[in-house]
């Protein structure tokens, strides 16, 4: 296991195309989410109806808000959007410095 950060799970990210995808939702329809990523890009994410949304209550696509924070997994599309499998919003990330206060 040479050469592998420590706490880093193996696997993890590009394993046969999954990749997730954090950030903020800047824009929102009924088939896809557009997220501002942390590196300033952005990411193209497309909703099945298979695609779990996830907060602390159940949530809908109509949650996929402008302004909201994403944690998204999926599959890694040929044109570099991702297919959701699972969206978590408002996810505590690893790292974050930003409170819950408004």
């Amino acid at each position: 296991m040479q050469g592998r950060v420590q706490g880093q799970r193996q696997g993890v990210g590009n394993r046969m195309g999954f990749q997730p995808v954090n950030g903020e939702i800047i824009s929102s329809d009924d088939k896809s989410i557009t997220v501002k990523l942390t590196d300033g890009g952005s990411k193209i994410v497309i909703l099945s109806d298979n695609t779990e949304i996830n907060q602390a209550a159940n949530a809908t696509k109509d949650d996929l808000k402008a302004g909201e924070k994403v944690a998204v997994f999926g599959q890694e599309n040929s044109d570099g959007s991702v297919t959701a499998q699972s969206i978590q919003l408002n996810p505590v990330l690893r790292g974050s410095t930003e409170g819950s206060q408004q």
